[in-house]
């Protein structure tokens, strides 16, 4: 019995780790070098509204910046090759003069035949949003709020898995996201900043740093793992 699960958490193990996920970086140097983020470390964004800045950094010495008026939801990503399911994780910090009306957070970008949505973000004053109802909405809803974050590191992770439960945290705040049920795979999930009420001109600003993205641990995985201490333990209490 006992090598039989061994055999099987292996190969559970081996199969994840042939994805193109676990990723992550600080955004440190030599991989990325001031200036535009694009084209870095083979991430790609929607414009130029994303750049590796030094001006404040959680750790190390750089971080992204992004800044701009864009109201149509800018985004940057590093391609996760079309899996199953995905948990992203990052650091977000937002000066106090930001405008209110700008969010930001994670995007899952899904399986475009689909047409479905995976969003959560956050504005300074800890007003979290995010998809609500049907994963077909682009609709972002209040979804609760953590209190201010104004001039600190936020962490925000986003788990998607296309045949199972979607859902994020926001400084460990939990929030349950609409199941996907037309989805069949992830293309990345995105650095997102929104301007969803921001006055004309105004321009925002916030800072990413930490980004981790990796297969969502599969239930088996978690239950062999779960009896392997369980059965740690008895043998110490045995002994």
């Amino acid at each position: 019995m006992k090598k039989l699960l061994g055999a099987l958490l292996l190969t559970s193990l081996g199969a994840v780790a042939f994805a193109q996920i676990p990723y992550s970086t600080s955004f440190e140097g030599p991989t990325f070098n001031p200036g535009l983020l694009n084209g870095q470390d083979s991430w790609q964004t929607s414009d130029s509204s994303y750049g590796v800045s030094s001006f404040i950094a959680r750790t190390g010495s750089q971080s992204v910046e992004w800044s701009g008026t864009d109201s149509n939801f800018p985004w940057a990503f590093r391609s996760f090759g079309n899996v199953a399911n995905a948990v992203a994780d990052v650091w977000v910090f937002v000066p106090g003069n930001t405008h209110s009306g700008f969010y930001f957070g994670l995007e899952a970008f899904l399986d475009p035949l689909a047409a479905e949505f995976s969003i959560l973000t956050v504005n300074k004053d800890g007003e979290v949003r995010g998809t609500f109802g049907s994963a077909g909405s682009t609709d972002l809803t209040v979804l609760g709020n953590v209190g201010s974050v104004a001039d600190s590191w936020i962490n925000i992770k986003l788990s998607v898995d296309t045949a199972g439960s979607t859902w994020g945290t926001v400084n460990g705040t939990h929030f349950l996201l609409p199941t996907l049920t037309a989805s069949t795979f992830i293309e990345d999930i995105d650095l997102a900043s929104y301007a969803w009420s921001s006055p004309s001109g105004v321009t925002g600003r916030a800072f990413f740093d930490d980004f981790s993205a990796a297969p969502v641990p599969e239930p088996f995985t978690l239950g062999a793992m779960a009896l392997g201490l369980a059965a740690v333990a008895s043998k110490r209490r045995k002994k």
